[in-house]
């Protein structure tokens, strides 16, 4: 009788170790990053060097530091070649321009640790989309690994179902899927520095609870420290936690007649220090023989939206608003589904939308079951050397000069491990409440997981044919918005323009974007005291300009806009009966009237915005010569009827070049502007026009993602009209 109850318990524990949920949770979690990066444009592998990681592969296959692309001569003829504006036709965007070659500002650890062995296994270079799943489902294993040996060995009473609910909350609730949705080539070093902090943390657990491989395992969370910082330097003082560990390693040593206390602490200082030493001497000396410093990654040198030269990558006074924004930041709502701003946009608060990190308390304040002192010891360890790689890495990227909803991704996931540590605490306790406390604490992960899924995996952009769900869930917006008369297009603004403005201020009338580098405005600059002209400012591109207008005598104007940041999504039921081709082209359609007149018409792809992202005199990003808010008066401002047959007028009737006769104004020495556009948002191409000094332009031709060439210098006449005969391969009769 006794063997059979025996039996029983034993087949209980089984049945609720947790294991089979766990294993579940995980391989759906993987499933679901492999899933939504494979959705992207590429694939997972390529004979040919794909994205800027496979390029930087391919470089040092080669036997150099630089990517193999040679930068356009022209950019390198500049005066200026990192001024924004004029290397706009030239450069290749966010990489670092040193010495007439091409680098990348980030860490080399995803070459050394997975571009390169499996281009080396192959022959294939694997995708950017592939990597990112590939670290971010590693990362989750690894979690899994922790979170389950930190319940065996520091609170074995706690319930089994909260091990794969903490995992659910990393896997769902972490904004680390957002790097999945957009697997950009940013977001590839902060998926590889998520797994392998995690590693770090695991190893320095088992270094805890180790006896006799506990230099093995320092050793391994020095290793894994180094190469974090390698792919992410923002993880440098996370090292703090390896510190912790080994100073307590080498405390309770007291030798044995095998190993001397001596030669113990000897070997696990070496494996503490030693590896993290040889990432960092080799990081160093990467930086020098790149850029001739030792700290510089490239970043002062970097082509992009702004000039990056006189960049101040850290700024002690952000530290309390920059933690302000991402502990407690509202996000950005939208009226539309997913009902929260895709990537790129504000970044939800992890203490408001993410409650699961509040449970970290648990941990930091030792609550759970009594135990041996050396056990209590261990979990105060733990938990305190958690909190310093959460505490750290946050601390770094708030006096960082830049907020960016991508590096919630480097702060949240330590947060929420120390939460489910907190939880596993907390549901250890002898607590007289333990049974509230369980519908408690899985209401608040079932709530974090939810928060998650609402402002990170409704993210994913709908497929072509996939709009109809989005497009019901829209409905209710729709009929509310026709119900109390709000409209959705145009914006119509009835403006004061101020006296005796200095010529040298831009004046701000809107702004639309939800970040700095995301961003779009329409300003007037003033000519004369009575003449003035518009510009459009998209964020990377620089200011498309208008002719001048004269300012009437009574200085007000009637300013009319229709761009794509002012257009609802596509699954608005108002473009229910239009394409996707055809509302791409109604978001690109740019048109600027002033008092009726048009002066600004132009094709541009406009940053994505909800209606909370419009700013009506004023900016939420300042700088690059304008004005905080407008220095007039805004009488009154509305938004006209959306107007979804105003589609821009196709020029191409049929699969034949195109005979333009056009004008070149006078006086844009080093503007570029656009000529002809085609295709689709992220597979067109561009045919550009940029002007030289003493009426000379060159003729410009882009394909997404690839450059283009340019045309030898003319001369043109601004009085006169000129032919032009365009034509683009893209136009032929595709083969059959």
């Amino acid at each position: 009788m006794k063997d059979l109850e025996e039996r029983k318990k034993q087949r209980r524990a089984v049945r609720w170790d947790g294991t089979p949920v766990l294993v579940a949770v995980v391989a759906f979690c993987a499933f679901f990053y492999f899933w939504t990066a494979m959705r992207l444009p590429g694939g997972a592998f390529s004979p040919q060097p794909i994205g800027y990681y496979g390029l930087l592969t391919s470089g040092f296959r080669s036997g150099h530091l630089h990517v193999p692309i040679e930068p356009h001569p022209a950019l390198l003829a500049l005066p200026n070649p990192y001024d924004p504006v004029a290397n706009a036709p030239y450069r290749v965007h966010d990489m670092s321009l040193w010495q007439g070659k091409y680098y990348l500002y980030f860490g080399p650890t995803p070459v050394l640790i997975w571009f390169w062995p499996v281009v080396a296994l192959t022959g294939y270079y694997p995708s950017e989309a592939l990597a990112i799943a590939v670290f971010l489902s590693l990362g989750l294993v690894v979690a899994a690994r922790l979170i389950a040996g930190v319940r065996k060995q520091f609170y074995p009473s706690a319930p089994a179902w909260l091990v794969p609910l903490g995992v659910l909350v990393m896997g769902l609730g972490s904004p680390t899927s957002v790097l999945a949705q957009a697997a950009e080539f940013y977001h590839v070093p902060i998926a590889v520095a998520y797994a392998l902090n995690l590693v770090m943390v695991w190893a320095l657990f088992r270094a805890q609870i180790s006896d006799h491989r506990a230099a093995f395992w320092l050793a391994a969370a020095s290793l894994a420290y180094g190469l974090a910082v390698g792919a992410r330097p923002n993880y440098v003082f996370t090292g703090i936690a390896v510190v912790l560990v080994w100073v307590a390693v080498i405390s309770r040593k007291t030798g044995s007649s095998q190993v001397p206390a001596w030669r113990f602490r000897l070997a696990a200082t070496f494996a503490a220090a030693f590896p993290a030493a040889i990432c960092g001497g080799s990081l160093m000396l990467y930086n020098w023989l790149r850029f001739g410093s030792v700290s510089e990654f490239g970043i002062h040198y970097q082509l992009a939206g702004s000039d990056q030269q006189a960049y101040q990558p850290f700024v002690f006074d952000n530290l309390l608003p920059s933690a302000a924004v991402y502990l407690w930041g509202p996000g950005n709502w939208t009226p539309y589904f997913p009902f929260f701003a895709p990537a790129g946009g504000a970044i939800p608060g992890l203490f408001r939308y993410l409650p699961w990190a509040w449970l970290a308390l648990g941990a930091l304040l030792a609550i759970g079951q009594p135990a041996a002192a050396h056990v209590r010891g261990h979990r105060t360890l733990f938990a305190w050397s958690l909190l310093a790689v959460a505490l750290t890495n946050l601390v770094v990227l708030c006096v960082f000069s830049g907020i960016n909803e991508r590096y919630a991704s480097d702060i949240h996931p330590s947060w929420l491990l120390l939460g489910g540590v907190g939880a596993l605490a907390v549901m250890s306790s002898q607590w007289p409440v333990r049974r509230s406390l369980q519908w408690l604490v899985s209401s608040i992960g079932v709530y974090t997981i939810l928060a998650g899924v609402a402002t990170f995996y409704t993210r994913l952009t709908p497929r072509q044919g996939e709009e109809t769900w989005a497009r019901a869930m829209n409905w209710p917006t729709h009929l509310w918005e026709q119900a109390v008369g709000i409209e959705r297009g145009a914006l119509w603004m009835d403006v004061e323009l101020p006296i005796n403005r200095p010529l040298d201020r831009l004046d701000p009338l809107f702004e639309t974007g939800r970040t700095g580098d995301q961003r779009d405005w329409l300003h007037l600059e003033y000519t004369a005291e009575d003449r003035a002209r518009v510009g459009f400012f998209h964020a990377g591109l620089g200011v498309l300009t208008s002719d001048e207008f004269a300012i009437p005598v009574d200085r007000r104007l009637v300013v009319e806009v229709q761009c794509g940041s002012l257009l609802p999504p596509f699954a608005h039921p108002a473009f229910s009966g239009l394409s996707r081709r055809d509302y791409d082209a109604l978001r690109r359609n740019l048109s600027v009237k002033v008092n009726g007149v048009e002066v600004l018409r132009t094709f541009l792809d406009c940053y994505e915005a909800s209606p909370n992202d419009l700013r009506l005199g004023g900016r939420g990003w300042l700088g690059d010569g304008v004005g905080e808010t407008f220095s007039g008066k805004i009488l009154s401002a509305r938004r006209l009827p959306l107007n979804v047959a105003a589609l821009p007028e196709r020029v191409l009737a049929e699969r034949t070049p195109i005979d333009l006769e056009i004008q070149f104004p006078w006086g844009r020495t080093g503007a570029v502007e656009p000529l002809l556009a085609s295709g689709e948002a992220f597979s067109g191409d561009l045919l550009y026009v940029s002007y030289e000094e003493d009426n000379h332009i060159r003729f410009g031709f882009d394909h997404y993602g690839s450059g283009g060439p340019r045309s030898l210098a003319y001369r043109y006449d601004p009085k006169n009209f000129h032919r032009l005969v365009v034509w683009f391969g893209s136009w032929a009769e595709p083969e059959s």
